[in-house]
């Protein structure tokens, strides 16, 4: 049995790298994936893919340094499939400094 069924993984940054490369591991796995991430042709490609491999996945267009864009981006998942999973692969120095320095004040 694959350790995944039933399980739902949300993937930031799922559109390129690191990112799709976890969401197509999880969706091998037999989760469903909302991939996440700014740039919609790259997530929806994404998307088509772990649908070749028969998974399940949803495109969430979504800038993790928007605070509103990442509640919508929960708030769908938790809408359409609930879930137990949460991998966030971005690190966007933008407007945090250091990855490990990020507060809320600073989002």
């Amino acid at each position: 049995m694959e350790p995944f069924v039933g399980k739902v993984a949300l993937v930031t940054g799922g559109g390129s790298g690191i990112g799709r490369a976890t969401s197509l591991a999880f969706a091998k796995k037999g989760a469903k994936v909302v991939i996440a991430g700014r740039t919609r042709e790259k997530i929806v490609e994404t998307q088509e893919m772990i649908k070749n491999l028969g998974g399940e996945a949803i495109a969430v267009q979504a800038d993790v340094s928007a605070e509103e864009q990442v509640r919508e981006m929960i708030q769908t998942t938790i809408d359409l499939w609930s879930y137990q999973l949460c991998m966030q692969r971005c690190g966007d120095r933008r407007k945090t400094g250091s990855y490990g320095r990020c507060h809320r004040g600073r989002f």
